[in-house]
């Protein structure tokens, strides 16, 4: 078989380390999202680190207006006192991406060898599943790959004695009875943010508590 020829050395490292990923098993359309948590404002390199490697990652963006800095304005425009703003692509959710692996390979823990990567949101010593829907549900808001923030009307909205489904975890397909109250749009609900439920065990009804990806209306 003929070597491959590329363009420069960083194309090369590019194909060597996907070469890598295939290898161990990681590079693959299967997989179960989860939640990486990353350092600072690290998010672009995280992903392209985490790409590199072969996951499949998902970092939703959304178009927003943000005022120009003072540095960046003439000296007339600061003179006039005047507000310019321009577009600009920031994270839906800061520091966390959305990142699709399957926990029966043990090359998933090359994530926490990537530079910049703080953790995954786990529950129970394990990292928390997202499921599809939420991932779909996030996609439908985009526009062209971006949302745009001015459109952003979708709201996540529980109510206190709502009746819901949980859809991972130890506790998945079981029904539960909501006991916190939720109501934010979708991208100010933070990846971490937990809610508690009652649960009917052993004859009773158990508090507990779960992340908020964990449970949809029924």
């Amino acid at each position: 078989m003929t070597d491959p020829v590329f363009d420069s050395p960083q194309a090369g490292k590019t194909h060597w380390r996907r070469r890598q990923a295939e290898r161990r098993g990681i590079h693959s359309l299967g997989g179960i999202w989860h939640v990486v948590r990353a350092i600072g404002r690290s998010d672009r390199e995280v992903n392209a680190s985490l790409v590199n490697l072969g996951f499949a990652v998902y970092s939703p963006r959304v178009l927003e207006m943000r005022p120009l800095g003072k540095r960046q304005m003439s000296a007339r425009q600061r003179r006039a006192g005047i507000e310019i703003s321009r577009p600009e692509l920031v994270p839906l959710f800061p520091r966390y991406l959305f990142v699709r692996f399957d926990m029966g390979r043990s090359a998933w823990r090359d994530i926490f060898g990537v530079v910049g990567v703080a953790g995954l949101v786990c529950d129970g010593g394990l990292p928390v599943p997202v499921t599809q829907a939420v991932i779909d549900r996030i996609r439908d808001l985009e526009t062209g790959g971006t949302i745009l923030a001015r459109e952003q009307k979708m709201r996540v909205v529980f109510a206190v004695g709502q009746q819901v489904r949980i859809n991972s975890g130890p506790f998945a397909d079981f029904r539960a009875v909501m006991q916190t109250a939720l109501d934010q749009p979708f991208d100010q609900v933070d990846p971490e943010t937990r809610v508690r439920v009652m649960l009917s065990l052993f004859g009773g009804a158990q508090p507990v508590e779960l992340d908020v990806w964990q449970v949809e209306a029924v």
